[in-house]
């Protein structure tokens, strides 16, 4: 029987997952203490200010599945690294309001722009790569297309992946911040963000090439 890595792009999907959770839950958990010992916010203030990423979330999952059927004609991949680059130029904008601010008088909407923006861009690549992904993946390789135990396997190694990225956020997160700021941390939420982009392009080959296979099937 075949393990879950010897389907084509499963690796890469995995590892992408694992940095996407790492930024997204990052956000999760530290975007209240940022709006309140950052911006200013009273704690309550700062929790319901924080709901802008969740918004920003759901918006963004409910494009992505548009986006992937409309503009992408399926390319769930392809979307997924797009959105992921899009994250990373939101995370990297982000970076230099904070470095441009000064602390407890930034320019707040800004603030909420920026993470409203950057939750609907990482909702897609999170809903996708954690979901129909894995199915897609082993019906995208002709050895396995179909096989059931299969679909649990990849599901199960991606998602896994996306815990130890979650994991791993909380680990290192406050010493980032200690260290180099917030602007700092949204750097390097940036970077991971970009890696995702970087690391889903042997499942995007995978995918094109699937695609292309049953078009000509098709014809």
């Amino acid at each position: 029987q075949a393990g879950p890595l010897a389907v084509r792009g499963a690796a890469a999907v995995a590892g992408g997952y694992t940095f996407i959770k790492m930024a997204r839950y990052c956000l999760m958990f530290w975007l209240p203490f940022f709006l309140s010992k950052y911006c200013g916010f009273s704690p309550p203030a700062a929790a319901s200010v924080a709901t802008a990423f969740d918004v920003g979330g759901a918006a963004g999952n409910l494009a992505a599945g548009v986006l992937c059927d409309r503009l992408y004609g399926g390319r769930m991949m392809l979307a997924s690294l797009h959105l992921s680059f899009a994250t990373a130029a939101g995370f990297l904008a982000w970076a230099v309001l904070c470095a441009a601010s000064v602390e407890g008088s930034p320019p707040v909407l800004l603030h909420v722009a920026a993470i409203t923006f950057i939750g609907f861009c990482i909702a897609g690549p999170d809903g996708i790569l954690g979901g129909g992904a894995s199915r897609a993946l082993v019906d995208y390789d002709p050895r396995h297309a179909g096989d059931r135990t299969l679909y649990a396997a990849v599901s199960g190694m991606v998602n896994g992946c996306g815990s130890i990225g979650a994991l791993l956020q909380g680990l290192v997160t406050s010493q980032l911040v200690a260290v180099v700021g917030w602007a700092g941390l949204f750097v390097a939420l940036a970077a991971a963000t970009l890696a995702t982009s970087v690391v889903l392009l042997p499942a995007v080959a995978v995918e094109r090439k699937a695609l292309r296979r049953e078009a000509k099937g098709g014809d």
